[in-house]
């Protein structure tokens, strides 16, 4: 597909403790093949940092890269709501900043989605992780393939569970008008859900792919899930129930069906995450 016009482009990146990723992200960037948009800032916020995220951040010489060296902490969603206020382009794109973008035409694919249709304000593109070779990466590895290969098979992978932070794409007529409340987790979810809200069209984009690091502990792996279990009662206070008891509805079926392949593949990891992901279900329902 080509692009109808020359799209403008911010690159917004919310950075904490990013000193072993952040060159890598940013000449990622750098290397993109710019048909039909054109970059016209990168910014990147370090959101409190005690490494030398800004440090390494600023090896790389690129007129369009503005660095923020904040000293506080604030979190994601600040560091995000900051950006967007800064941000004139057609599309403002959020990448996590311990992410690499998988290939040179990784941003193309992200925004050509946009000349398809008018309506569409929100791309999701497709973060996928590295996988090592150690236990933990082969666990987690075992739910990321089961739900990318379910969220492919729901309205063709134009759902709410492929709109992820770590990389987004949102149109100027939808991100100037974002009211990011600062007590959710789950910050992408509420921009899905914002997008369908004000009538616009989220779409996803299989081939745009950004690669990022699994945790590397199971406490910050079960830390981040009773987050995302908890972020559905957090999205009720903004958005209507029924929309969202729809929109993350999967039938049992289909989840069954991957989970036994996966089981089948690689019965030990599988069975280990799975029972993993069930008690920390548990955990999430008895503490709230």
């Amino acid at each position: 597909m080509k692009l109808k016009k020359t799209l403008t482009v911010t690159i917004g990146i919310p950075a904490y403790n990013e000193e072993d990723h952040i060159k890598s992200l940013l000449l990622s960037i750098l290397s993109q093949k710019q048909i039909g948009f054109l970059i016209k800032k990168i910014i990147v916020v370090s959101d409190g940092s005690t490494d030398k995220t800004v440090i390494r951040a600023k090896l790389i010489k690129d007129k369009r890269i503005e660095i923020i060296n904040s000293k506080v902490n604030l979190g994601r969603i600040k560091r995000r709501k900051q950006i967007i206020n800064l941000s004139k382009t057609d599309i403002l794109v959020f990448l996590d900043g311990d992410g690499i973008l998988e290939n040179e035409k990784s941003l193309f694919e992200l925004i050509k989605i946009f000349n398809s249709n008018d309506k569409i304000a929100l791309v999701g593109g497709n973060p996928y992780s590295l996988e090592e070779d150690t236990f933990l990466s082969h666990c987690l590895a075992r739910p990321r393939d089961i739900y990318t290969r379910v969220r492919y098979q729901i309205k063709n992978g134009n759902n709410v569970f492929s709109c992820m932070g770590g990389m987004l794409a949102i149109k100027n007529n939808l991100y100037k008008k974002l009211k990011l409340p600062n007590d959710i987790f789950a910050d992408d979810t509420f921009i899905y859900f914002s997008c369908l809200k004000s009538g616009f069209i989220f779409r996803n984009s299989k081939l745009a792919k950004v690669l990022h690091q699994f945790p590397q502990s199971w406490k910050s792996q079960i830390n981040r899930n009773k987050r995302h279990n908890k972020s559905n009662d957090e999205l009720k206070k903004h958005f209507d129930k029924n929309l969202i008891n729809q929109e993350f509805y999967i039938p049992d079926n289909l989840l069954n069906k991957e989970r036994f392949k996966e089981v089948i593949k690689y019965p030990f990891y599988t069975l280990v995450s799975l029972t993993i992901n069930f008690y920390i279900k548990l955990l999430s329902k008895y503490e709230k």
